[in-house]
């Protein structure tokens, strides 16, 4: 069922979670890991939908503490110009049929002529509540897009919304993108700069601190995801204008308490630098193996466009292994885009064959589970690094297992 709000007038919000890159539109039909994997993999889909009847676009989702169910974020109505946002509450499975949906609207002291609202990342927050971040429009400012947060009950009714500003104090926009623990991350340009800043806000302090990927021209953070209670591992892209490196997927640990980024590490789509002329990281979730997942967008040298869930395995000795790339493609669609991931899902829009709207879709990936136990590092191959990895973890086991 929709819970509804005030529907404010309806004004265009661009989609900046889609590649802004024009490239011919290719379909993907391939759903194994490859090619730095030797697993198959089977991939369900599935659609996403609104029961109010409004097109509803999946920008976000989180797991809920002690519970089977989701919260899931976005827009709601057309997707190039929503007009409000949407939080779901409920089963990953059924299409949005079995949940609860809450439409929201930015409430902000002392703004009362907001024009449009998009949630891109829910959290569970501390105690019964939930925590969103965003942007909204108001007519005061034109077409700015102005990042916000929500704290309060997932009803939308007794929270409190907190308009967030960027380091920059001369910002033109402001985009939040994604929130967990006491963190969120967003991205803001300023009039007359033809690149794009990233930065990280602190919930408690209210202090912003900017993030670059080491020598690049522009960076963009989409996803966020928390250790422990000091560090962070933050997800998204760079681009430069080298011909080489134009634009490529990255994470990197932030620090809570110095507030500082380390260990900055660069991917490439199926991790081939050469064919890869966009990657970008749009979501991440932390994995089994203590490593993690990421929803994945990419465009290639030949035209190509695609998404694909990425695994990046916590190997024995700590360090984090390859990635290994299982592609996403909603039978019969034009194009298939990621926004977000949950354990082996990927969530995100497509554009039906010969249609012009897009669409919301769930997709599921299932490793076969035919690796091979002694490829230590996930690179498809037993060789000398495998072996390098056992001697460095060789040793007494700390008690730990039989």
């Amino acid at each position: 069922m929709l819970k509804h709000s005030h529907l404010p007038h309806r004004r265009r919000i661009p989609a900046c979670r889609a590649l802004l890159i024009a490239v011919p539109a290719v379909a993907c039909a391939l759903a194994v890991f490859a090619p730095t994997r030797t697993a198959s993999a089977d991939t369900t889909y599935s659609t996403f939908a609104c029961p109010c009847g409004e097109a509803a676009t999946i920008q976000g989702v989180r797991g809920i503490a002690g519970s089977s169910s989701v919260y899931i974020c976005g827009a709601l109505g057309d997707a190039a110009a929503p007009s409000s946002a949407f939080l779901y509450k409920g089963p990953l499975s059924g299409g949005g049929a079995d949940g609860v949906w809450t439409e929201l609207v930015f409430a902000g002291a002392g703004v009362t002529d907001v024009t449009a609202t998009s949630i891109y990342g829910p959290a569970d927050g501390p105690g019964d509540l939930v925590r969103l971040v965003g942007i909204y429009q108001a007519s005061s400012t034109g077409s700015r897009n102005i990042g916000c947060l929500y704290s309060g009950p997932d009803t939308g009714v007794g929270g409190v919304w907190t308009t967030i500003t960027p380091p920059h104090p001369n910002y033109n926009n402001c985009f939040m993108h994604s929130t967990m623990g006491q963190l969120a991350i967003g991205n803001y340009d300023i009039k007359g700069l033809a690149t794009g800043f990233a930065f990280v806000y602190d919930i408690e302090t209210h202090q912003s601190w900017d993030l670059s990927y080491p020598g690049a021209d522009g960076t963009t953070i989409y996803g966020i995801w928390q250790d422990d209670a000091e560090h962070y591992t933050i997800a998204g892209g760079y681009h430069t204008f080298k011909p080489t490196e134009l634009s490529q997927a990255f994470i990197c640990r932030w620090n809570r308490v110095t507030h500082t980024a380390s260990d900055f590490r660069s991917f490439s789509a199926h991790n081939q630098p050469a064919a890869s002329v966009v990657t970008h990281f749009e979501g991440i979730n932390g994995n089994e193996s203590g490593g993690y997942n990421f929803a994945a967008d990419w465009v290639s040298v030949d035209g190509g466009l695609g998404a694909s869930l990425v695994h990046l395995p916590r190997l024995p000795n700590g360090t984090l292994g390859e990635a290994a790339w299982a592609d996403i493609a909603y039978p019969g669609a034009e194009l298939t885009s990621a926004n977000t991931v949950i354990g082996t899902t990927v969530m995100g829009i497509f554009v039906p064959s010969g249609g012009s709207g897009s669409m919301s879709y769930v997709a599921t990936v299932v490793p076969s589970g035919d690796t091979c136990a002694a490829d230590l590092n996930g690179d498809g191959e037993v060789n000398g690094q495998d072996l390098t990895l056992l001697l460095t973890s060789w040793g007494s086991c700390d008690g730990v297992g039989p």
